[in-house]
């Protein structure tokens, strides 16, 4: 499968010209009734470290416990791979962050939502020939890191629009929160933070616009620089992957988005379409 980048900037310049400007909390009313979770295969997690845990806590043991204390499903299938990049580069490539999706739906027809992260290793671990963007302080401004992120995003945005022509109704998406810079130009990089605060509003506009785009699929951003403790860097183990009271503020807050958009439900709380 060709992921391209074309329609989503096409699309994006479309919007942008026509001055339409659509909140998540406008999406959201638009948004077709959320289908009930009454078995954990349909729902999946994708995604890289931040899902999996590397040399870090895993997300998914701290999501569970709150989904178990509220008598939901758990254990949904976990596709996330360490390193993996959403339109190339990483550690797993050319095994992407697509390819984990249509793994899950070979294994499961009927996905409701779907939890996720990516595009940080696009540029965090770039692909050969490309430039090494967290260690040059100008990336923001340079032509080749705008190209790693601009294709990371629009990879994701066909990716929603994959998701939403299988049959998924949600997704939740979050963002990396700042870095440790390790000063040394090594994994964590010199500037690792100038890319990050770039990335943030192009992928939060992606996702918001995900339902006028595809008409069934709304998508939830996170932003993890809420959480960040950024005087001690506490939120981040070794300068980059999420220590455990990082994973359990992004699993309450996966959860409270759950809990307010009726996600992982049950038939019996009323909110939700079993079919």
């Amino acid at each position: 499968m060709k992921w391209t980048t074309l329609g989503w900037l096409v699309s994006l310049t479309l919007i942008s010209c026509a001055g339409e400007q659509i909140s998540a909390a406008e999406q959201r009313l638009e948004a077709p009734v959320p289908g009930c979770v009454a078995d954990r295969s349909q729902a999946a997690l994708i995604g890289d470290s931040y899902i999996t845990g590397f040399l870090s806590p895993p997300l998914q043991p701290e999501l569970d416990k709150l989904l178990s204390a509220a008598g939901l499903v758990t254990g949904y299938p976990n596709c996330a791979v360490a390193g993996a990049a959403m339109a190339a580069g990483g550690i797993s490539e050319p095994d992407l962050i697509p390819h984990q999706f249509e793994r899950a739906l070979a294994a499961s027809s009927d996905i409701r939502f779907v939890i996720m992260n990516g595009n940080g290793n696009d540029w965090l671990l770039p692909a050969f020939g490309k430039p090494d963007c967290k260690n040059m302080p100008d990336a923001v401004s340079n032509a080749g890191c705008q190209a790693i992120v601009a294709a990371a995003i629009a990879t994701w945005v066909e990716l929603m629009q994959r998701m939403a022509a299988s049959g998924v109704r949600d997704v939740i998406f979050f963002g990396l929160p700042h870095f440790r810079p390790d000063g040394l130009g090594g994994l964590v990089g010199n500037y690792p933070n100038e890319l990050i605060d770039y990335a943030h509003p192009l992928e939060q506009a992606a996702c918001e616009q995900a339902l006028t785009r595809t008409g069934t699929l709304a998508c939830h951003y996170i932003d993890l620089r809420r959480f960040e403790d950024i005087a001690n860097f506490s939120h981040v183990v070794d300068g980059s992957h999420p220590s455990l009271s990082a994973q359990q503020n992004l699993a309450r807050e996966i959860f409270r988005i759950m809990q307010d958009h009726c996600l992982g439900q049950s038939a019996g709380s009323g909110c939700c379409q079993i079919n």
